[in-house]
């Protein structure tokens, strides 16, 4: 038997499980807890089916998790002790009759299928070990690390607003909300391009591209911006915040400023280091990977190696001196500390498990 068909019958019983919880408990919203929870299944059922597939294999599991179960504790503390979320309210009383069937077809079993989908690019990771890890693999974990920042500070900054009881009946457009009107959707589509950056140094890992592709248009056409876009839609304030904010990208349409940029001499020279070691890495990708011109193998590499890594190391330490000192609240010193942050995890991982 494939281990794609035993990873889908694996998300077949999953699905079908949480179903039987959903009867349970009358509420159809536990579907929402179980789809991060369903990647980390996979996830991990896969890499013990392929025996374990090396720090690659490892690293996309690790990231998956981390996304999943915070994505399903942020949910289950979301809905817990209120009503049934109302997308779902809304398609009980429409579907009438037929509701228990639909809601097994079409919120748990279609779901499950989207699922397996979009992780499919761990699934390939998973079944290739590939080669050893590079500088692809770094933009990957980066790519993703900064999506989980906006995943996570997005869905965090609008449950201190929520809570806070002076902002009833307004509309959320602070922080990383004054950029983007779905942080979090954002934070969610990127982390899974990330993963996907990750997949390409396998085997069959460009047509993965497959998972970040549907969980892009899921959530740009289908199931996630238009039905909240609509439902927001009936605060007075959204006419006006649509028409200042973008509503994917973090970037403002009109009437804000740019994000603030570092006011000390240590978070300047840390966003520096970061800038240097971005152009650098992401230039070496375009010449080796898409252009052909370089090979990893020749000296010109390690020259950057050298050079760039070490100064997102250093890049990473002077912006925590920075916000320690309680001088600097600049977000791209922060994020230039979460860029050296990956740095450090990339050469430990490789210095593990990588010899030359």
């Amino acid at each position: 038997m494939s281990a794609f068909l035993v990873l889908g019958l694996v998300l077949f019983c999953y699905m079908t499980l949480w179903y039987v919880v959903s009867l349970a408990k009358r509420r159809n919203d536990v579907a929402d807890v179980a789809w991060g929870l369903g990647f980390v299944l996979l996830s991990w059922v896969s890499y013990a089916m392929s025996g374990g597939s090396g720090p690659r294999g490892l690293i996309v599991c690790l990231l998956v998790s981390v996304w999943g179960i915070r994505l399903a504790w942020h949910i289950h503390g979301r809905n817990k002790g209120k009503a049934e979320d109302y997308r779902y309210l809304a398609w009980r009383k429409e579907w009438g009759r037929w509701f228990y069937l639909r809601s097994y077809l079409q919120v748990y079993l279609l779901q499950g299928a989207l699922l397996f989908l979009i992780v499919l690019p761990v699934l390939v990771i998973q079944g290739n070990a590939g080669p050893a890890l590079g500088p692809l693999d770094l933009a990957g974990a980066a790519v993703w690390l900064l999506g989980f920042y906006f995943e996570a500070a997005g869905d965090a900054q609008l449950a201190r607003f929520i809570a806070d009881p002076a902002n009833k009946g307004k509309l959320m457009q602070r922080g990383l909300w004054a950029y983007t009107r779905h942080p979090n959707y954002f934070g969610e589509v990127t982390q899974w391009w990330g993963i996907w950056l990750l997949a390409l140094s396998v085997p069959g890992g460009a047509l993965a591209v497959i998972g970040p592709i549907t969980i892009t248009v899921l959530i740009l056409k289908v199931s996630g911006i238009p039905l909240l876009e609509k439902k927001m839609a009936e605060h007075p304030d959204f006419a006006e915040y649509k028409r200042r904010v973008s509503v994917f990208f973090p970037w403002p349409r009109t009437g804000m400023t740019l994000p603030r940029m570092p006011s000390t001499t240590l978070g300047k020279l840390s966003v520096g280091l970061n800038a240097l070691f971005v152009v650098s890495v992401s230039a070496s990708v375009v010449l080796v990977k898409v252009l052909g011109l370089l090979s990893f193998d020749d000296h010109w590499w390690d020259a950057t190696v050298g050079i760039a890594f070490p100064a997102s190391l250093v890049g990473a330490i002077l912006g925590i001196v920075a916000v320690a000192r309680g001088r600097e609240r600049a977000t791209l010193v922060r994020a230039s500390i979460l860029i050296g942050a990956c740095t450090f995890v990339f050469l430990l991982t490789h210095s593990l498990f990588i010899s030359d």
